[in-house]
């Protein structure tokens, strides 16, 4: 009798650890798409701010970056105009 008590307090156990792992993980997927969001938003904001800027100064700020031996004709054309 005292090893059915076992068994039966066993069982009652289960559900309690299954609801605390599924809550566990529900928190843990509300923090990770909650993150991935906010990433999201930043990313966007910072890219609508640098065409922002680009439309700004009328030039491109990336490429001037990436290339700078793309604006040395560039350069080189408006002297020879002036």
């Amino acid at each position: 009798a005292t090893s059915l008590n076992k068994i039966e307090n066993n069982c009652y156990s289960y559900p309690s650890t299954n609801l605390l792992i599924g809550f566990i993980i529900g928190i843990a997927l509300i923090i990770l798409l909650s993150s991935i969001n906010l990433v999201v938003m930043i990313s966007e904001k910072r890219s609508k701010y640098r065409t922002k800027m680009e439309k700004n100064s009328g030039e491109s700020l990336r490429f001037d970056e990436m290339f700078p031996d793309l604006n040395h004709p560039r350069q080189q054309r408006q002297q020879q105009q002036k």
